[in-house]
């Protein structure tokens, strides 16, 4: 049966195709200077006249009057494509399609029908920052626009200036990201916009200039080297000259600064702060790290946490040929004993009040015993419990349970 859409549905169907393709729209137009056409078939389902004279009369008469109308007052690029069709013997030229040509006719049309009510667009605005992103050496596709027309007119200016001043500077060897003397640009905005930079310009940023080397803090707490007054805080810093007071026989790694600044004397021990899984590449390349007899991971008890473990884990029973021979890594306070123990003190939400998510990632260098503390805190299911944080962890038990990592046997990987 034939389906009769009336004005205002149609419209709705163009608003429809341009919220999904603006972008693509406007730069296949400004790259083929040919207009892009949206063409919607008012009468779908329709086979044959009867089909027509089955819909009642006064839909069919109200129906043929708007679309007369709108062919009366269409803007210049809108218009109603008839095909003609068997009405009681007689070929009557019905409309078939609504044919949009071209995104400035799209445009006004839109905006004289209340096709922008529940989707705004400033459709002359992306143009000229299509026509400026081309003139300023950008790269000119749908990703890169809608990139640029989601900034406010101070930082599209901004982001329309790097793009250009990159065009006049491919050798960017000599800069890191935060030296790069981009007009109007602060100091953190090449850091924040290197992905729509990566758009706009098809280079990738952060990799074309110097990078700072990796630096793991760490804190030396074995009390025989504190008694004589040496330093106690330290940076290992990547590809430098550095040998320690002492070579430690127990590495600690732990991700908040509290807990490696606050930890008490313990013997032969370093503490180092991790820095997320970004970190696991550095501290597995650190040779007093591989040397040590016992490195040990002490993190918080969720999804993170966990992640950090298995990509550290994984990242040191890899020997390097540089560091040393591959090397276990047992956790501390990180398991499902842990949890139960210390579940008072763990929430559900995260600082700003949200909810924690859970974790489907898998981890699979973790024991049985961390898989169970992980499946628990991570579970798409409720949980009381998402994160128990390290620091809330009371610094004796973390003595307590070093002592006892000392004194296990080396395949042993969890300390609870």
């Amino acid at each position: 049966m034939s389906r009769l859409l009336d004005v205002s549905e149609a419209v709705a169907a163009v608003a429809r195709r341009w919220r999904a393709s603006w972008a693509d729209a406007l730069v296949s137009e400004h790259l083929s200077h040919e207009p892009w056409v949206v063409e919607v078939a008012l009468r779908p389902g329709e086979r044959s006249g009867a089909d027509h004279l089955r819909v009642p009369a006064e839909r069919r008469r109200t129906w043929h009057d708007q679309w007369r109308e709108l062919e009366r007052t269409a803007p210049s690029g809108v218009g109603v494509i008839r095909a003609p069709v068997p009405l009681l013997g007689v070929l009557t030229p019905l409309p078939a399609l609504l044919r949009v040509e071209g995104t400035q006719a799209l445009d006004t049309f839109l905006g004289s029908h209340g096709g922008y009510d529940d989707f705004a667009l400033d459709a002359a605005r992306a143009r000229r920052l299509l026509l400026d992103l081309t003139e300023h050496g950008g790269s000119a596709n749908a990703s890169a626009l809608r990139s640029l027309v989601g900034l406010d007119d101070d930082d599209a200016r901004v982001a329309l200036d790097a793009v250009a001043w990159l065009a006049e500077h491919p050798d960017l060897s000599e800069h890191t990201p935060r030296s790069l003397p981009i007009p109007g640009a602060h100091a953190k905005w090449v850091d924040q916009h290197a992905r729509r930079l990566l758009l706009l310009t098809g280079r990738d940023v952060l990799t074309e200039t110097m990078h700072r080397p990796p630096v793991a803090h760490l804190t030396y707490v074995d009390p025989g080297y504190l008694a004589t007054g040496g330093r106690r805080h330290d940076a290992w810093t990547a590809g430098d000259c550095h040998t320690l007071p002492y070579e430690p026989r127990l590495v600690l790694v732990v991700e908040n600064r509290d807990c490696r600044l606050r930890l008490p004397p313990v013997d032969d021990a370093v503490v180092v702060e991790g820095g997320g899984r970004a970190a696991a590449t550095l501290i597995a390349e650190i040779p007093w790290v591989r040397s040590a007899e016992k490195v040990v991971y002490w993190g918080d008890i969720d999804a993170d946490g966990f992640a950090i473990l298995d990509s550290l884990r994984a990242a040191l029973r890899e020997a390097s040929p540089t560091a040393g021979p591959a090397h276990d890594v047992v956790s501390l306070l990180m398991d499902a004993v842990a949890l139960e123990r210390y579940r008072s003190r763990g929430v559900a939400r995260d600082r700003r009040g949200r909810l924690l998510r859970p974790s489907s990632t898998p981890l699979r260098e973790l024991t049985d015993a961390e898989s169970a503390a992980y499946a628990q805190i991570a579970t798409s299911g409720p949980a009381d419990v998402r994160r128990i944080e390290q620091e809330r962890i009371p610094v004796e038990d973390v003595v307590d349970a070093l002592v006892a990592c000392v004194a296990r046997p080396d395949d042993e990987t969890a300390v609870h």
